[in-house]
């Protein structure tokens, strides 16, 4: 059998919060606290349970150490977001578990699901050409700007002709050391 649950008047509820009627009032304008129906419609209750909580967080203040201990004692969230979630001890992002995520997705999946965006608006295939650290760069190296294709890497992004004329990729930086062939 499920138990009734306990409601206040607003008298007492605003003494459990150590407010004025008119605080209490303003809370529940302001989404803090709910208020419900009475059986006279020029009054209204409130949730035991919930007047409790708010007082604990009102007892609690806005100190930032005080609000992460109750934030992990309790798992409630510091501050909502629709990019992650933590619960049950797991991370996601935008409801994807993360875990799965960098076991499954590129670096560049994950980017452009956080952003809300498709790969290719968010990675494009053509190279930077129009910045000029990057074009500097690759006349650095020896090499001209190219476009990337889907299996390049980071640092694989500036090409040159080989002995054949077909383009092909160099990572930016030194040579590998010299093998004893």
């Amino acid at each position: 059998m499920l138990a009734m649950a306990e409601y206040l008047t607003a008298e007492q509820a605003a003494r459990r919060l150590g407010v004025s009627r008119q605080t209490l009032y303003a809370y529940v304008s302001r989404g803090l606290l709910r208020a419900v129906p009475a059986p006279d419609p020029r009054q209204s209750r409130y949730l035991a349970e919930a007047v409790e909580q708010l007082a604990t967080t009102r007892r609690r203040g806005r100190k930032p150490k005080e609000i992460a201990r109750a934030t992990l004692d309790w798992g409630m969230p510091v501050l909502e977001s629709a990019v992650t979630l933590i619960e049950n001890s797991r991370l996601s992002y935008r409801g994807r578990d993360a875990v799965q995520l960098s076991q499954t997705r590129s670096l560049e999946d994950a980017a452009a699901l956080l952003w809300q965006m498709e790969q290719e608006t968010a990675f494009p295939h053509a190279a930077p050409g129009n910045l000029k650290a990057y074009a500097s760069l690759c006349s650095q190296v020896g090499m001209a700007p190219r476009s990337r294709d889907a299996g390049a890497r980071i640092g694989r992004s500036c090409a040159h002709p080989d002995s054949h004329g077909a383009q092909t990729s160099t990572a930016i930086g030194p040579d590998p050391p010299a093998t004893g062939r």
